[in-house]
């Protein structure tokens, strides 16, 4: 399996055959790199991996700040008004009677934050909380008709700003990202769900 930083490599080749040729074919791509494979520009520049590891997490950083200026804009005709709010409304509906810590978990948010949300999604009435069946000190989560129609309503305007923000990159620019997040969403939250509480507080032996 090809490891972190030679994906990367490859993503900033596809990128500069897709610059010159304004193709997005991936048969010429391969003819490319093999015409070019001795003029790779990336060998000839001595970038550490801890180098391009800030890079990335700079450039990571840097998109979610777009995000937010998008979705700050968006929510001002809602009721919810926040990614944040929505993803909750999102998750309840998806696992259907959650507790609220898998809520906070699913959605890797401290129990302040979460708590919060939570109770502003009560206030607004698109959230129902019940006792659980089995443990009474467990609280169960479930969306209400308003909270449906919520989400609905929102989940309709988000697809066109999904188009704005992503619509100009190629299908397989979108499956190649697609499956580079995968991959870090899925290391990160095997740590993250051992222990939530002590993820990010300088154990960087389990990296």
């Amino acid at each position: 399996m090809m490891d972190g930083v030679k994906v990367v490599e490859l993503v900033c080749l596809y990128h500069q055959f897709y610059s010159e040729s304004g193709s997005d074919e991936l048969k010429k791509f391969s003819a490319w790199m093999n015409k070019n494979a001795s003029l790779n520009p990336l060998e000839e520049k001595t970038v550490s991996e801890k180098d391009l590891n800030v890079y990335l997490l700079n450039l990571v950083s840097r998109i979610s700040k777009f995000q937010r200026l998008y979705t700050k804009h968006f929510f001002q005709d809602f009721k919810v008004k926040s990614m944040e709010e929505y993803n909750f409304l999102l998750t309840i509906d998806k696992l259907d009677s959650p507790s609220k810590s898998d809520v906070y978990a699913q959605n890797v948010i401290e129990l302040t934050t979460g708590t919060k949300i939570i109770k502003r999604l009560i206030d607004l009435d698109f959230v129902k909380e019940a006792e659980d069946k089995l443990d009474k000190r467990v609280k169960r989560l479930k969306l209400s008709a308003k909270g449906k129609k919520e989400m609905a309503d929102i989940q309709k305007r988000l697809h066109n700003i999904d188009d704005e923000k992503l619509g100009y990159i190629s299908l397989e620019d979108k499956y190649l990202l697609l499956e580079i997040l995968n991959n870090i969403n899925q290391y990160h939250t095997e740590i993250y769900e051992r222990n939530p509480d002590s993820y990010g507080k300088g154990n960087y032996d389990v990296f």
